[in-house]
């Protein structure tokens, strides 16, 4: 598992940003996402998004079929993609960063948002799952040639002195338009505050986006 400390050019002036939690006393977090997390639509199991960018990936960028720059004909079914967790930032503001690549024998799409559940220890007050909410953004179609990649960033708040620390195990993962969970482990190093019953959170997944960062 490979932590970085040093935020993609793209995402550093977002990640300088911040924003705080519910209450005045809970922690900042910064990250990728944390700049804007605005409303969040429901999680669950079947992907669903609450604003649209239908345009396709363009062709030869990252993610895209080379071969044919319009829409794979196919959506990416679960036993095709393989998945990896990767954590990035600094001490000040973490996130992860879910890859998806293409296993498969031929191109396929994907569009909208993850579902994403963290499995760790029994909260005595939440339990021992934490389903994170998505932040609402455009989804575009992102094409997938065999072995290419596609991402999605998870926002989470780093737990703090005088916060509740909880460490998941792993993270399961339901990609977009299926019901089945692909799994990665959670990097034992890294905590966070569940937010569980915060009323804006600043722990969230953003949509699939191509290549991997």
């Amino acid at each position: 598992m490979r932590l970085r400390h040093r935020l993609p050019p793209v995402l550093a002036a977002c990640a300088a940003l911040g924003l705080t939690a519910c209450a005045g006393s809970e922690p900042v977090a910064t990250g990728p996402l944390a700049s804007d997390p605005g409303p969040t639509a429901p999680s669950g199991s079947a992907a669903t998004t609450a604003a649209s960018a239908g345009s396709p990936a363009p062709a030869g960028s990252a993610g895209a079929d080379p071969a044919d720059p319009g829409i794979a004909t196919v959506r990416c079914r679960p036993t095709d993609l393989s998945l990896t967790l990767d954590v990035q930032g600094s001490a000040e503001g973490r996130y992860a960063v879910l890859i998806f690549t293409n296993s498969g024998q031929q191109a396929c799409r994907l569009k909208g948002f993850p579902g994403v559940d963290l499995v760790g220890p029994n909260d005595p007050t939440f339990g021992p799952r934490y389903e994170l909410p998505r932040k609402v953004a455009a989804t575009p179609t992102v094409n997938l040639a065999p072995g290419g990649s596609a991402h999605a960033i998870v926002q989470f708040l780093v737990a703090s002195a005088g916060t509740g620390h909880w460490t998941p195990t792993k993270v399961l993962v339901t990609p977009p338009d299926t019901t089945t969970q692909l799994t990665a482990p959670w990097p034992h190093e890294v905590v966070l505050q569940r937010q569980d019953a915060a009323t804006h959170p600043v722990t969230f997944v953003g949509p699939v986006l191509p290549g991997a960062i």
